[in-house]
């Protein structure tokens, strides 16, 4: 259908499936003979039709057969809208498409016109079906939705109940409800009409809208609680619940019929599942159900299912606002059970003093600080809506180094928009910003984990590194004293026996007592019980699992190891595996060890020690069942324990046994079905089923290394390792090489947290290689112009070299060069000049010419940055064995160097040898293909010819727009780069008479530099008066009023907080004069324009000739000589101050 406007298309499309014989879902297409391909079932909404009319319309078509032969769902299965250009109508069309699921008559089914096809998803996706032919993007685009679609209410009920429709009327009631009170937000539900026949059944249609849905419609009946699906349904929800990152069961009920067994509190089989369904509030309609739709239409009934879909509407809302809540929290972990107490005094110690830390018991690992605080995080998710976040905090040593995290999240997640530039060079103004995100009024309160606090004091300094606890809440978790930094903390102990028992018993379940077993109730509270050996055989199993946990001392990670292993072990009793301990003597003790380190450091050792010997029966069933899988572990092993990239183990697999990965395309792939499928469900690798990094426990990973190298002293044993150092080392440096080139960059960017990650782990054992990759990251983040991340980088690498004694001097040369580099930018030159010298008194005989070279392009840089041209150009000519007089010199092999002298003859007005030098860059460029070097070449050569006053002919616009567009490609348009280019080509564009285009370009650089720039850095005045400039030219004074008011208002500001009067201060005023000039004020309304921004304070110890310059500027000479009195006046009352301020000083 047409509308004046743009052109829209309504479709509706048939989503029809069936298994195949090998229990693959097919969906069924039909030969589109205008697109020459086959697509989806369906056609155009006509006109007062809806979708689900116009899609059993066009199957009865299509296929033609009877509506009664086909059933289509009530609800679309998914919804897409987009725009195109549609090929065959020549406009660009907004689409609408909703696909229904389908289900046929057998009969239908048979008789299928030949001019259909079955074809399978992954044919789909491919776009080809089995014999090559073309499927529509029509079919792709539909399937991908379908995978992408959310649902807010799942209906759970039993078939018997809905076989008069009512079921499907009480849906359809509360839709309609909810569309008359919200018409502009429809409810989105997932109803299936038809029964489930097998397990396939089930997974093909119900599984993906379960676990898509928000909340959860349980229609409550003997027929609901009678059906095994029903009970999947609700397990398969409240797990998936669990599994996300938002607490609760949304699940809201409604009881239709009696049941006999509900209300009963005896050993029922179903009583868990009728206990967790008492615990919501349900609506009960069992005295009006009978009535059937009838009962509908009555006012009681009516108002209290209102009542119903007013609490699912609101629930959807909460799921809503916590899903939109911005996090960097991983998973879940589902299994966490326990520390309800715990968590709930973390909660009060919050609430009260807004930082809190988690110490474990001694500083003993494996207790669960960092399981705690996100499980916390996790259940108290509505509490943060304002976002949850986590900083590791094992390298972070510094509150700079804080900051910048603090910078980097407001960045990603937060919508801050901190440039790095901003981050590198002025890291106060950044963290004001990144604060300022934070503490966002209205946004709610946020929650900030610091897991696992090495460094001592960091948090002491907590109010200038962390936004205000009245928005932002802070958990700790640290093996340190608290106490010293002034924090509360909560000491973590080992689990209660109780959660012992329930971790224990959700990896390996095993039989317990009823619940008026007054034994089983005393062990669960951790009361004294003689436990005899002489039991009854119902009770032998869980009276060995209350000595196991108690044997483990209750440690988190010990009890959760034993677990795992008996759980994919089920044929070992619990009762031999106690023996077994017993006999080699083997317990977790988790004695106290007061304040003395050396107490502390045994007991943890003893500890990770026992946890390894635990660990070692799993590691033999993994060698045992999947060698590869151990393999895998081993590599893990040499990498950082929270930072362990699933492609860096795939590549070092495939590189060195390609054999074990190879598999036909039938079977499972080894890899992801096999090793990581088996790493993640013994729970050694852990991680989001998606994410490229995995974690593993700092024991576990240490239990490992001791397992595959016990002796380093032992050369065969170094060997190895060694070995596979040098080979991780290789993949590892190919990724940071590929980083530095900006191959990766946009898909691997986690990578430079990796690769910076294991650098520092190898300090010990492997320094020269950690040296290189610190090395590597470093020239990548000096590219980037990251200064701060850059000399951070580079300083580790030298502390390794020089604590290390590795050879080399060049490097350590090269490290120096990089670290004065950084320096310069982040303009300490002093520091930058120290490092020079440090490289000229490194004793390199062999590379002393190159040396020399160096620190001449280092002194140039240092002079460039300091303002002094005339040095840097001194410096640099002679590097280059430049001739003035014929502008030549070797380009080919200094094109930096070249440039950069360029630029300085730009700024010294040698604007000739600067173009000459220019040109040269620019035909060197373009016959080496170097796209950074040609846009800065196009950039410098615009300069120069604006400078020359040579804007007529266009050349300077060109070459001026060219550079802005490659900055924009590369940066983005809120660089700064892009921001002062802007700046030229909008006084291009004046010169040239095109205002409104260069007052637009100088509008876009004054938002970049405000968000770069310090408030009053005088740059921002100019560029203010560059655009009230423009304003002034095209007559539009207001606007010119205003921005050089905004400009005035900067350098007043500068001159009163530094005293001293900038280089801006007369350009601005004397062109605020002029303006003032051409609107013919009066000097009283001057008078208020200059006190508006603080001028006359500003000016009243300004030297008499500069003020009579800027009178000068008015043309009126009695306006002049009233505003120089009313000037002498502020004079005379500054002075009699600063008198009555002497005299109290004497």
């Amino acid at each position: 259908m047409d509308c004046d406007m743009s052109r829209h298309s309504e479709a509706a499309l048939a989503w029809i499936t069936r298994l195949n014989d090998s229990g693959a879902v097919e969906v069924l297409t039909q030969w589109n003979s205008r697109w020459q391909r086959y697509s989806l079932i369906g056609g155009h909404v006509e006109i007062g039709e809806s979708f689900h009319q116009a899609c059993r319309r066009e199957i009865t078509e299509e296929l033609e057969c009877t509506e009664a032969a086909v059933e289509v769902a009530p609800y679309p299965y998914a919804t897409m809208q987009f725009r195109e250009y549609s090929q065959a109508a020549k406009a660009e069309t907004q689409y609408h498409w909703q696909a229904f699921m389908v289900r046929l008559s057998d009969a239908v089914l048979e008789q299928i016109p030949g001019n259909c096809r079955w074809v399978t998803e992954s044919q789909i996706r491919s776009g080809r079906t089995a014999s090559n032919e073309s499927i529509a993007d029509q079919a792709r685009s539909v399937f991908k939705a379908i995978e992408q679609a959310e649902f807010d209410l799942f209906v759970s009920y039993g078939h018997k109940d809905n076989e008069d429709a009512s079921v499907t009327a009480l849906v359809e009631h509360i839709r309609r409800e909810h569309e008359q009170f919200v018409p502009n937000e429809p409810l989105k539900i997932f109803f299936d009409l038809w029964g489930i026949e097998s397990s396939d059944d089930w997974e093909k249609r119900i599984y993906r809208g379960l676990i898509e849905s928000k909340t959860m419609l349980a229609v409550l009946s003997p027929a609901y609680f009678g059906s095994p699906w029903c009970r999947r349904e609700y397990d398969t929800f409240v797990l998936q619940q669990k599994k996300k990152l938002y607490p609760g069961e949304p699940i809201h009920a409604i009881y239709i019929q009696e049941h006999a067994d509900f209300d009963r509190d005896d050993d029922h089989p179903q009583r868990s599942w009728f206990e967790t369904l008492k615990r919501h509030q349900f609506l009960d309609a069992k005295p009006w159900w009978p009535d059937g739709q009838v009962a509908l239409q009555r006012e009681v009934v009516t108002g209290r299912l209102q009542g119903l879909r007013k609490k699912i509407w609101n629930q959807v809302c909460d799921v809503r606002s916590i899903q939109n809540s911005p996090t960097n929290l991983t998973a879940f972990n589902i299994n966490f059970v326990g520390r309800e107490r715990e968590s709930t005094q973390l909660w009060n110690m919050l609430r009260m003093d807004h930082v809190t830390a988690i110490s474990a018991i001694q500083g003993v690992g494996g207790l669960g600080k960092t399981a705690l605080a996100r499980a916390f995080a996790h259940t108290r998710r509505r509490e943060y809506l304002g976002g949850q976040f986590e900083i590791g905090m094992e390298k972070v040593t510094s509150a700079d180094q804080l900051r910048l995290e603090i910078v980097q999240l407001a960045n990603l997640y937060l919508g801050a928009s901190i440039p790095d530039e901003l981050a590198n060079t002025n890291l106060p103004a950044a963290f004001a910003k990144a604060k300022a995100a934070f503490e966002r009024p209205g946004q709610g309160k946020i929650l900030l984990i610091l897991d696992n606090v090495a460094a001592d004091g960091i948090l002491a300094q907590r109010s200038q590194s962390l936004p205000s606890p009245e928005f932002v809440h802070v958990l700790a978790t640290t093996r340190l004293d608290p106490a010293r930094w002034g924090i509360e903390s909560l000491h973590l102990d080992a689990l209660s026996t109780e959660d012992a028992l329930d971790l224990f018993q959700k990896y390996r379940p095993f039989a317990t007592p009823g619940t008026d077993n007054l034994a089983w109730q005393r062990v669960r509270r951790g009361d004294e019980l003689l436990l005899n050996d002489q039991t009854e055989t119902d009770s032998a199993e869980w009276k060995a699992a209350v000595r196991l946990v108690n044997q483990l001392g209750c440690h988190a990670l010990a009890v959760e190891v034993v677990a795992i292993y008996l759980g994919h072990n089920r044929s070992i009793s619990l009762q031999d595996y106690y023996a077994g301990l017993v006999k080699k003597g083997l317990s977790v003790k988790l004695a106290q060890a007061g304040d003395d380190p050396a107490v502390r450091a045994r007991l943890s050792q003893e500890i990770e020690t026992n946890v390894a010997q635990l660990l070692e029966p799993t590691f033999a069933r993994l060698e045992q069942d999947c060698p590869l899988a151990l393999r895998v572990l081993e590599w893990a092993a040499l990498m950082p324990a929270d930072h362990v990239p699933w492609i860096w183990l795939f590549q070092l697999l495939e590189e060195s046994e390609p054999e074990s990965l190879d598999h036909d395309p039938d079977d499972p792939d080894p890899w992801d079905d096999g090793v990581r499928r088996l790493l993640a469900g013994w729970r050694i690798l852990n991680g989001e089923p998606q994410a490229p990094i995995a974690r593993q426990h700092r024991i576990v990973q240490a239990a490992l290394r001791r397992r595959t190298w016990p002796d380093l002293s032992n050369s065969e044993c170094k060997d190895r390792l060694d070995s596979k150092l040098s080979k991780l080392f290789i993949l590892v440096h190919e990724h940071a090489k590929s980083l530095l080139k900006g191959v990766l960059q946009d898909k691997s960017h986690w990578e430079l947290h990796a690769i910076e990650n294991l650098a520092n782990s190898w300090t010990e054992y492997a320094p020269d290689q950690s040296a290189i990759l610190l090395h590597e990251l470093c020239n990548w983040q000096l590219s980037a112009e990251n200064w701060t991340s850059a000399e951070q980088l580079v300083r580790d690498a030298i502390a390794l070299h020089e604590n290390s004694r590795i050879a080399g001097h060049q490097s350590l040369a090269h490290l120096y060069k990089n670290l004065a580099r950084a320096l310069t930018e982040r303009r300490r030159f002093d520091e930058a000049q120290e490092v020079i010298e440090k490289i000229v008194e490194l004793d390199q005989v062999p590379y002393a010419f190159e040396q020399e070279r160096e620190c001449a392009i280092l002194q140039a840089s240092l002079a460039f940055a300091q303002g002094n041209f005339d040095v840097a150009a001194t410096c640099l000519s002679e590097f280059l064995g430049y001739e003035s007089k014929t502008s030549r010199c070797v380009v080919s092999e200094n094109a930096t160097e070249t440039f950069n002298l360029a630029t300085c003859f730009l700024m010294l007005k040698r604007l000739e040898e600067s173009e000459k030098l220019a040109r040269l860059l620019l035909a060197h460029s373009l016959s080496n293909s170097d796209r950074d070097l040609e846009y800065k070449a196009h950039d410098l050569l615009g300069q120069c010819l604006l400078k020359s006053n040579r804007t007529e002919d266009g050349e300077a616009q060109q070459h001026l727009e060219f550079a802005m567009e490659a900055v924009k490609k590369k940066y983005g348009k809120s660089s700064p780069a892009y921001a002062r280019i802007a700046i030229n080509l909008a006084v291009v564009l004046k010169e040239r008479g095109e205002f409104e285009e260069a007052a637009a370009l100088n509008d876009l650089a004054s938002i970049t530099f405000e968000d770069t720039l310090e408030h009053g850095d005088p740059l921002l005045s100019v560029l203010k008066t560059n655009v009230g400039q423009i304003y002034r030219s095209l007559g539009r004074y207001d606007e010119a009023l205003r921005e050089i008011k905004k400009a005035a208002q900067i350098v007043c500001d500068n001159r009163k907080s530094s005293g001293v009067k900038c280089k801006e201060f007369d350009l601005v005023f004397g062109v605020l004069f002029g303006l003032f000039e051409d609107l013919k004020l009066s000097a009283g309304s001057i008078v208020k324009h200059l006190h508006s921004i603080g001028f006359l304070g500003a000016w009243c110890d300004i030297d008499e000739g500069d003020w009579s310059t800027a009178i000068g500027a008015l043309s009126i000479s009695r306006e002049s000589m009233r505003f120089d009195r009313i000037r002498r006046k502020q004079i005379r009352k500054s002075k009699d101050r600063a008198r009555k301020r002497n005299r109290k000083k004497k």
